[in-house]
């Protein structure tokens, strides 16, 4: 009722400027209601307008770009698995399906390109790159890489895309994932075709800085599975070492036993020795001094006899 009480009065006054109403609709009072004023009130409302706008606009670009490719392709790309016809889920922007009759594919030459300065065209840098994916549904059917220059809002959705994809397919944010490798391969192959939309020769050579990286991740993997090979046989090799050590304490032990019972009967063996040496020293002493009582007690018989003989 206010306001419409202080725009009634702006219009019977003479107040009918645009400024004077919209002062009078925002409830401005009347010594506040200058230029400025009127101003930094539809400030928050212009601010709030404009944001629904540009949020709405990016809405519709991003989910155009996610459906079409920002309308030049698809992020879909057909692919034969075992005779089957399939969708391949993919980051990399490939052309809409059409019949092979009316594909026009260049001639690869697979050398071109590879040394000198040979110049290669953007649309058989792609299809050397990124093969066309042919199949046969009722008629043969060929899809092709999309040409087309990105912008940087293709870039941003690209990076969306391909965390919402680790999201939903559950890749681990660290580590060896193999989801998160495949969907960081399928990024790179789509930054690639982006660059070789730009140049040829650039998005070659990129492809070359790639294969050369997954050739030494291959070789890496060879290492570590030789390394790990080698560590399962020194494992082996150490747990038979192992038993072998094992087994030499217990021979050890037992020679040790053997040797203290070797010591014990060599002891036994000394003091029976001494028993029997001093048995034998006495025997043979009484021996001696009976042979020697006997002699006496003969040359007494021998004497007491010529006595009495003579």
């Amino acid at each position: 009722s206010t306001q419409s009480t202080w725009g009634t009065s702006l219009i019977q006054n003479g107040g009918s400027s645009a400024g004077d109403v919209a002062a009078a609709g925002l409830g401005v009072p009347s010594r506040l209601a200058t230029p400025f004023d009127r101003i930094s009130c539809l400030l928050p409302f212009v601010y709030c307008l404009l944001s629904l706008c540009c949020s709405s606009l990016l809405s519709i670009v991003s989910i155009e770009a996610g459906m079409n490719g920002n309308g030049h392709g698809s992020n879909g790309a057909l692919a034969v698995d075992d005779g089957t016809l399939g969708m391949q889920e993919t980051l990399v922007q490939f052309n809409c399906p059409v019949k092979t009759s009316e594909a026009q594919l260049l001639p690869i030459d697979p050398t071109k390109g590879s040394q000198g300065r040979e110049v290669v065209s953007v649309e058989e840098a792609l299809q050397r790159l990124f093969p066309p994916l042919k199949w046969t549904e009722g008629e043969e059917w060929v899809q092709t890489v999309s040409s087309a220059h990105a912008s940087r809002m293709d870039v941003i959705t690209l990076q969306e895309q391909m965390d919402l994809r680790c999201q939903e397919r559950n890749a681990l944010p660290s580590g060896i994932c193999p989801v998160r490798e495949e969907l960081v391969e399928q990024c790179q192959g789509e930054l690639i075709r982006q660059i070789t939309v730009q140049c040829a020769e650039r998005g070659l050579l990129f492809d070359r800085i790639r294969k050369e990286m997954k050739l030494s991740i291959e070789a890496y993997k060879q290492m570590f599975d030789a390394a790990c090979q080698l560590s399962g046989r020194q494992a082996l090799q150490l747990e038979k070492n192992k038993s072998l050590v094992e087994q030499l304490q217990n021979l050890e032990g037992i020679a040790s036993t053997r040797e203290k019972q070797l010591a014990q009967l060599k002891g036994k063996y000394e003091a029976i020795e001494k028993r029997n040496t001093e048995r034998r020293h006495l025997e043979e002493q009484r021996h001696k001094e009976e042979a020697n009582f006997l002699r006496k007690a003969n040359l007494q018989l021998t004497n007491e006899i010529k006595r009495y003989m003579s």
